[in-house]
């Protein structure tokens, strides 16, 4: 199992009930045959029918069966519904799901609708065509709006 299934677990044992009546919800509506299981048969419809055409593949259906029994389970399903709630990125070189530490453009960054993600390895290899060649990882970043955001509480209550 790896970690952002770790994660999706954590957040539905912590949930409080309306969160988790939600995450039922969301398996049910994949759920055609109410067999307690997604098969792929319901699976891929239902992520090309509300947009997700990124995981609409069988590759990230295998990602997600981690039980391999070929059906997911409620807790993969939970998995998915982690990462659409999320907004987790995908790299916009290879298209993987991006999992932990990514590099995002800075000039980018700052704009609402646009962002440029790269996963390590796209980074690493220049597989990317992008006019900017400003990167950080998601990591420096979080940490510089902290800063600035302190900086920016301190200028507020020097004023």
């Amino acid at each position: 199992m790896d970690e952002l299934h770790k994660i999706a677990r954590a957040y539905y044992i912590t949930a409080n009930e309306e969160s988790k009546s939600q995450g039922r919800r969301f398996f049910k509506s994949i759920d055609h045959d109410g067999s307690r299981g997604i098969t792929i048969q319901e699976y891929l419809p239902y992520m090309k029918r509300n947009g997700h055409t990124k995981m609409a593949n069988r590759p990230f259906f295998d990602y997600l069966n981690v039980s391999g029994t070929g059906e997911l389970e409620f807790m993969e399903v939970m998995t998915l519904f982690y990462i659409i709630k999320s907004g987790r990125k995908f790299c916009d070189g290879c298209d993987g799901l991006l999992k932990g530490t990514f590099f995002s453009c800075t000039d980018c960054f700052d704009l609402d609708d646009e962002s440029f993600n790269l996963c390590s390895e796209c980074f690493t290899e220049s597989s990317y065509v992008h006019p900017h060649r400003h990167f950080l990882d998601n990591y420096i970043i979080l940490e510089n709006m902290k800063v600035a955001n302190k900086e920016g509480q301190m200028n507020h209550q020097v004023s």
